[in-house]
C-alpha cells in the first residue's frame, strides 16, 4: 500500500511546479526509493512537465511506476496517471492551469 509519507510528499511537491528539475528530484528523493530517483533524474525540461496532466512516466520515466502506485492502493485503479501521483482529481485541475501557465512563460 502507499504510504502516507509518500502521498504527502508528492502532494507538495505537485502543489508548485515551479521548481527546477534537480529541485523536483531532490525533494521526490525523500519520498522514493533510488531506482525510481534515477528515473526522476530523466526529467530535462520544464517543457515535458505539460504531459504529466495525461501521462506521469514523464516524470518518473517509466509507465512501470504508474502501474506499481495504482496496484499498490486499490482507491486508485481506474485514475489517469495524474489523479495517482496527486491523490485526487482537484489536484488535476490545478496541474492544468499550471502547465497553461507555463506555455505562456517558459523557463
Amino acid at each position: 500500500m502507499l504510504s502516507a509519507n509518500v502521498a504527502i510528499g508528492i502532494r507538495q511537491v505537485t502543489r508548485n511546479f515551479l521548481y527546477s528539475p534537480a529541485e523536483l528530484t531532490d525533494r521526490l528523493d525523500l519520498h522514493f526509493n533510488e531506482a525510481t530517483v534515477l528515473k526522476l533524474n530523466k526529467l530535462k525540461t520544464r517543457a515535458l512537465l505539460s504531459s504529466i496532466v495525461d501521462d506521469l512516466r514523464v516524470i518518473v520515466g517509466d509507465r512501470s511506476v504508474v502501474n506499481w502506485i495504482r496496484a499498490s492502493n486499490p482507491s486508485f485503479e481506474g485514475r489517469s496517471a495524474i489523479e495517482v501521483m496527486l491523490g485526487d482529481a482537484h489536484g488535476v485541475e490545478r496541474v492544468q492551469r499550471y502547465v497553461k501557465a507555463v506555455a505562456i512563460n517558459p523557463w
